[in-house]
């Protein structure tokens, strides 16, 4: 606010960290706005703008201002170097930015606040007066900037899991020693061992660090390499279809709306302002969600009911509305599992050497026909070839003998869900457990045994 009732005419841009924070800071400002003695200040509206944010919301960024108005986009790192915001005269630098890092001990990635480099803190300060003279105010000492701030930001290769660009480097067969290999930004030595530790238990090396033939299969498959892995353990446990749908699934960054994923269907929207919420069959279709929550089923069978539920509806936008779902994740999704079943199959007979059989193949191909018939179908206003009505949304489970939803999830059994847990659980290198229904217990690696309770 001391910058829009003391500083000439200009939009402002904030850097603040992620989602949660930019619909607080939105709410506060919207408040302070509100609040100002009349004729303090012009006018001022607060825009959000993040990666997830619906591109009909993020345009609202770039178009200019009534006459008069003053705009204060409150925005993530995206705005950093990814865009470029015209009638941007004002920065608030926070000096700090959420960073993706993963830690080996506990085998986990984890999404903290840290603070940003002199070449970061540099990149804000040009955010601003890029088409006349402007300012940047910066929340933290000139004492913190020379002394104590970062030079650079740590490369990416020195705080991600290693997995993958270590099973690279082994298919490779050059025979390459990891831990002594010329890495141009050289990652800590425990990350190393961390990730061939990993990859022996996921049966993608030998105990002389060579690679398998799993090891080399999971190489050619564009995931990470414990999906990779879980995808060619599905063929033996029959559930390669929902096997490649859920890997899709968890490629995709971006799968709801902000403040619309699962675990945020009791307090829905947000600074967004999304217009998904407010119909019947919107309410009716998180309704089945809460079920589905309910049951304890978990994140991947979840996933997998949305899947088959937006496929069953014919790729349908109303579907991903309805469900607080991204159109963009859901597609991207879409794509990713249509490169799998490439490059699994190419020819048509690769999907049995990978992991799956002909009968998955069939009913998958099946599936993507129906797909354009059914968008011609959607759009034309006229009747759909699955059957069911164009605004009726497909039931994502069936109710149970208790009036519950029961395990059955689309076209997949309760036995492919139980497989699929099975198929998951291969190849985590730590033993951890999860529970499930009727005392089952679920190992690390892949077994299945009664809780004694």
């Amino acid at each position: 606010m001391q910058i829009h009732t003391s500083q000439p005419e200009g939009d402002i841009l904030v850097f603040l960290t992620g989602q949660a924070e930019i619909d607080k800071a939105i709410g506060k400002i919207n408040e302070a706005v509100a609040s100002l003695p009349a004729g303090s200040a012009g006018p001022l509206v607060a825009l959000p703008l993040y990666a997830s944010l619906p591109p009909e919301l993020q345009v609202r960024v770039f178009r200019p201002a009534p006459e008069g108005v003053r705009r204060c986009i409150v925005a993530t790192n995206v705005a950093e170097t990814s865009i470029t915001v015209e009638g941007v005269v004002y920065v608030v630098d926070t000096g700090v930015v959420k960073q993706k890092s993963y830690q080996p001990s506990s085998g986990m990635d984890s999404l903290d606040v840290v603070a940003i480099s002199r070449v970061q803190a540099t990149q804000r300060a040009g955010r601003a007066g890029r088409t006349r003279p402007g300012k940047c105010f910066r929340l933290y000492t000139r004492n913190y900037y020379d002394h104590k701030m970062p030079n650079v930001t740590a490369p990416e290769i020195q705080r991600t899991s290693l997995v993958g660009a270590v099973l690279y480097l082994k298919s490779l067969q050059l025979d390459i020693d990891v831990l002594s290999f010329d890495f141009l930004d050289p990652p800590a030595t425990a990350a190393l061992e961390d990730a061939l530790r990993q990859l022996l238990v996921l049966d993608a090396i030998d105990a002389d660090g060579n690679v398998t033939p799993m090891g080399q299969r999971m190489a050619g498959l564009p995931l990470d390499p414990a999906l990779a892995r879980a995808l060619l353990a599905a063929r033996e446990l029959g559930c390669f279809t929902e096997m490649i749908s859920v890997a899709a699934m968890l490629s995709s960054e971006h799968l709801f709306l902000a403040g619309q994923a699962p675990g945020d269907i009791t307090n829905p929207g947000g600074s967004g302002g999304h217009r998904s919420l407010d119909n019947p069959h919107a309410r009716a279709s998180r309704e089945q969600l809460r079920a589905l929550m309910a049951e304890g089923l978990g994140d991947h069978v979840l996933l997998l009911r949305l899947w088959e539920g937006w496929e069953a509806a014919g790729y349908s936008k109303d579907f991903a509305r309805d469900h607080g779902m991204d159109l963009r994740g859901l597609n991207f999704a879409r794509d990713i599992r249509r490169q799998l079943e490439a490059v699994v199959s190419p020819d048509g007979s690769g999907l049995d050497k990978l992991g799956g059989n002909r009968d998955d193949r069939k009913r998958s191909r099946q599936d993507t026909d129906k797909e354009g018939e059914g968008h011609q179908a959607a759009r034309a206003g006229g009747p759909d070839p699955s059957g069911r009505g164009r605004h009726k949304p497909p039931q994502l489970s069936e109710a149970g003998p208790g009036g519950g939803a029961s395990a059955s999830c689309g076209r997949a059994s309760a036995a492919q869900v139980d497989a699929l847990r099975r198929a998951l659980t291969i190849g985590f290198a730590n033993k951890w457990v999860s529970m499930g229904g009727a005392g089952m217990v679920y190992h690390a690696q892949g077994t299945l045994c009664r809780h004694p309770l």
